[in-house]
């Protein structure tokens, strides 16, 4: 069973969303520093008695394979807010040793709505180096594109890029 935790990183000064299995969430947490850079880490005591630790190096927890995504920030497509636009073309780069990238693209009228909105388009980008091009033709006001382990193995990208264009008022329901 699995349950729901928050991870403040004082280097970003933010939360983000942690999912552990029940007996491994935490009952104490500890940040360990040291002059060794190698050995610093956050250490987790489970409720299970066992000391764990965050390893990039890892693609599994515990033979559990680790889930991860990423909602890239709102953008608006058109200059203002009364204007849509539309995303016209979307291109990636994945660095060497990534494993492959699934995106999909959201489009609403506001912000607010774009972060609960259903996929638009999807994929997935194989293999590391630059893309080929997606052409979503996504209508809207606001967009969000999310970026996930289609693998469940280690993953990153280098560079999105997408190309939009106005093309008029915003659409009242």
């Amino acid at each position: 069973m699995a349950n729901p935790h928050f991870f403040y990183d004082v280097r970003l000064d933010a939360l983000f969303p942690d999912t552990l299995l029940y007996d491994h969430g935490p009952s104490a947490v500890l940040n360990f520093q040291t002059e060794i850079m190698e050995q610093r880490a956050t250490l987790l005591g489970g409720k299970d008695g066992y000391i764990r630790c965050y390893d990039r190096a890892n693609d599994t927890d515990d033979g559990t394979a680790i889930t991860s995504f990423v909602l890239l920030p709102p953008q608006r497509l058109a200059g203002d807010e009364f204007q849509d636009g539309k995303l016209m073309e979307l291109i990636a780069t994945l660095p060497e040793g990534s494993a492959d990238v699934d995106w999909e693209v959201r489009v609403a009228a506001t912000h607010e709505e774009v972060a609960n909105a259903t996929a638009f388009m999807s994929g997935t980008w194989e293999d590391t180096g630059l893309h080929n091009t997606v052409r979503p033709n996504a209508r809207g006001g606001s967009v969000v594109v999310k970026l996930s382990n289609g693998e469940n193995l280690a993953w990153a990208y280098e560079q999105l890029i997408g190309v939009v264009r106005a093309v008029g008022r915003t659409r009242v329901k």
